[in-house]
């Protein structure tokens, strides 16, 4: 008679299948019990295929817009139910689904007056955070979706993303005059040394602005030893660094060295924060020297703690 032997995995084989970091693997199983593994004699987790299934699922859900500590406590078939409805993104309406694709038709017929005319009045409609958070930001979704088809030409991929700076840049002047008058945090933003993509920082920036939180914008290709200078004088409280650059891709230093670097010379900021897939392998060993973001999501719920 044969035994059936159930197969386990180790934590770092998990971060492997999932392409979850380490520091959000364990923040899912600590503060929300998304999965509960086993513990060796040793002390060592071991996670069942079960648990992989359950996280890639979750994974999948938060990058479309739910929150973690919702769908957390939810069965596999309720995330697979969840996950195939019509409009799995909680924070898109049809109404939303149909101006973006609006958008995309009108870029390919290089209706440039059209576009302006949607993006207008889709900011007309909300207030600047929920067109922010519930407009441009699925546009962005979307238009890496199609570029990761390969379904968006280059020059319209630039002309796009153009367009979407601009629109942030207007957001931010609306927030002109709306810090804290006793503001009790204060951000610098940049990319890391060899990384020239900004335009997630961008959208960080801009809501920072929009929520009145003193923000320093250093932009993209920043050397670390500048970024620790800079955050000195500024006295910033919290750094937040978006890197799109993964090992290889480019001269950029290799994620914990550049991280180990601003904690060793910036032993007193409150928090540094990363996010970006550039960072999506890293792993903090002591759990608390960073805090990682897999998605915006998950950042504007960070700043929401920050009231």
């Amino acid at each position: 008679m044969s035994t059936q032997v159930s197969t386990r995995f180790s934590l770092r084989e998990v971060v492997e299948l999932t392409g979850l970091s380490e520091f959000t693997l364990r923040g899912w199983e600590g503060r929300y019990r998304a999965v509960r593994p086993q513990r060796t004699e040793t002390g060592r987790r071991m996670y069942g295929a079960e648990d992989v299934t359950k996280l890639n699922l979750l994974k999948d859900l938060v990058t479309l817009g739910h929150r973690i500590k919702e769908i957390a406590p939810l069965k596999e078939a309720e995330l697979r139910e969840l996950l195939s409805a019509p409009d799995s993104n909680p924070s898109v309406t049809h109404a939303v689904q149909s101006n973006v694709e609006s958008l995309f038709i009108q870029g390919e017929r290089f209706s440039w007056d059209e576009i302006r005319r949607i993006l207008g009045r889709e900011r007309k409609k909300s207030t600047p955070e929920k067109y922010l958070t519930r407009f441009l930001i699925p546009f962005l979704v979307e238009m890496n979706r199609r570029i990761g088809q390969g379904r968006i030409s280059i020059s319209l991929e630039h002309i796009f993303s153009s367009l979407i700076k601009e629109e942030l840049a207007t957001l931010r002047s609306l927030a002109r005059g709306s810090t804290r008058s006793r503001p009790a945090h204060r951000f610098v933003l940049c990319t890391p040394e060899g990384d020239h993509h900004e335009l997630g920082l961008l959208f960080a920036f801009t809501l920072l602005s929009l929520r009145g939180i003193p923000s320093l914008y250093l932009g993209p290709h920043v050397p670390k030893q500048e970024l620790c200078e800079t955050a000195l004088r500024y006295q910033a409280t919290h750094i937040l660094v978006s890197s799109t650059l993964k090992q290889g891709e480019g001269p950029v230093d290799a994620p914990l060295k550049y991280l180990g670097f601003i904690h060793r010379h910036l032993p007193r900021l409150s928090s540094l924060w990363i996010a970006g897939r550039g960072f999506q392998e890293v792993s903090d060993p002591s759990g608390a020297r960073f805090q990682q973001f897999q998605n915006f999501e998950a950042f504007i719920s960070e700043l929401d703690r920050l009231k």
